[in-house]
């Protein structure tokens, strides 16, 4: 994305947000091409032509500072606003965005966006800042474990020291995006059909 970020800036257009769920195994990413997307953390490796970076974990952005990859990617890479110490941040043109007080839902970039421990629910309230609608949501599958009950992911980029109990996230990242759902703007659907969210409809990627 060349333009600054601006409230509206994807108006009425469709957009997917995408994710590390392990339901992206096997996915082509090419299918994203008629769309704005956005990639969340490591999903930025599969998404050359994502056009936001959304890098919600401080562990991650201080290895992605030390990554060429990374800095290679052309989309603009977004943080929250207290990760601004970060190195990462120092360079490569990172824009940082405020976190809402009390987990309220951003209407603005102004206002920030809806954290809530969850970049997933982050990278949706800044889709639906831009004004996306519809938006997409691929790999935000809440759920999903390797051989030894820890997360799972598409990906195997995480040190596997960081993999908390899955049931962790059905808990606490399916909470957050019910929490929130009454409170977006767009029309959103689920494009995982593994997914344990059931906040959204679901429907395949069109």
């Amino acid at each position: 994305m060349k333009d600054p970020l601006m409230d509206g800036f994807w108006s009425d257009d469709a957009a997917v947000v995408v994710g590390g769920g392990p339901s992206l195994r096997g996915f082509n990413f090419k299918r994203l091409l008629p769309y704005h997307t956005m990639a969340i953390n490591m999903a930025f490796l599969d998404c050359p032509d994502a056009e936001i970076v959304y890098v919600g974990d401080r562990r991650l952005l201080e290895r992605l500072s030390l990554d060429s990859r990374f800095h290679a990617h052309p989309g603009l890479k977004v943080m929250r606003e207290n990760h601004l110490e970060s190195a990462v941040c120092q360079k490569d043109g990172v824009v940082s965005i405020p976190v809402t007080k009390a987990g309220a839902w951003g209407e603005s970039l102004e206002d920030g966006v809806c954290d809530l421990g969850n970049a997933g629910t982050a990278a949706l309230n800044l889709a639906d800042i831009l004004g996306a609608d519809p938006i997409y949501l691929l790999g935000i599958d809440c759920g999903g474990a390797d051989a030894a009950g820890r997360i799972a992911n598409y990906h195997d980029e995480y040190p596997a020291s960081w993999r908390k109990p899955a049931d962790y996230l059905k808990r606490k990242f399916s909470g957050a995006f019910e929490d929130v759902a009454p409170h977006i703007f767009a029309k959103v659907y689920n494009c995982s059909e593994t997914s344990t969210l059931n906040c959204f409809l679901r429907c395949e990627l069109p």
